[in-house]
Formats: C-alpha cells, structure tokens, sequence
C-alpha cells in the first residue's frame, strides 16, 4: 500500500533516538539524580533527627494515617454540632407546638442551635475561649 505508514520504520526509528540518548550519557542522568535527591533525604531526616531528639530520623511508611484519637475528636466536634442543631430544632417545634406560631418558632431556634453548635465546636477545637461562666479544665 503506497501511502501507509510501516510500523517498523518508526520502531527502528525510536530504538536509534532511544540509543542515541544512551550513548550521550543521558540515560544515566535520572540514576544519579535519583541518587543526589536520596542522599539530600537521609541528610535532612538526620540534621531533623539531631534538632528533634523526640523524633526519629526517618518514618516508616507504614504507619497509619491517623489515630484513634484524632477520629475521637473529629467525632467529638461532629457531635456538638448536630446536637446544637437538633436540640435547638426540638425547642423550637415545641415552642411551635404550645404556641401555636407555626414555623417561626422552628426557624429562630433552629438558627440558634446551629449558631450555638458552630460556637460549641469552636470552643473544643480550643480556636474560641472558653465562656466566663465554663468552668476551668
């Protein structure tokens, strides 16, 4: 077939550009670069390794991600909100209810719990002191 392309022409063509490179040295390039950046690594965990006692030098990869009490005050902080909220809608639809002020009683108090969560979770995540009537911890 007169204006195909041949597959073998441009193998054989790549495979010369693929020696070439090799035979400048640049095949080796990557090698000791890779080399240079470890080197540079185990330096850098050594001199954080002399400046943090407390820490060792090189971490494992196998440690986990995260602790058991991470996912407890995650936990914890997920819970001062929901409970801001449903406490704060539970009192709202009450007041609804004994009332008689159908949805405006929900509503205020549905924002003040969520406001009261969001502060709640602020003040356990120790990002907005504590209250001058919270007792100290």
């Amino acid at each position: 077939m007169g204006g195909g392309i041949d597959l073998a022409e441009i193998s054989a063509s790549v495979e010369s550009m693929a020696d070439d490179a090799r035979e400048k040295g640049d095949g080796e390039r990557p090698l000791a670069d890779e080399a240079a950046l470890s080197a540079r690594l185990r330096r850098l965990g050594e001199q954080l390794g002399r400046v943090q006692p407390g820490r060792p030098a090189d971490s494992s990869p196998d440690q986990p991600a995260s602790d058991a009490s991470a996912m407890a005050r995650g936990f914890r902080l997920s819970t001062e909100l929901v409970a801001g909220v449903l406490i704060g809608a539970a009192f709202g639809w009450g007041l609804d209810y004994l009332l008689g002020i159908s949805p405006w009683g929900m509503i205020v108090f549905l924002l003040l719990g969520f406001a009261a969560g969001v502060l709640n979770v602020m003040r356990a995540a120790g990002v907005a002191p504590s209250g001058p009537l919270d007792r100290k911890r």
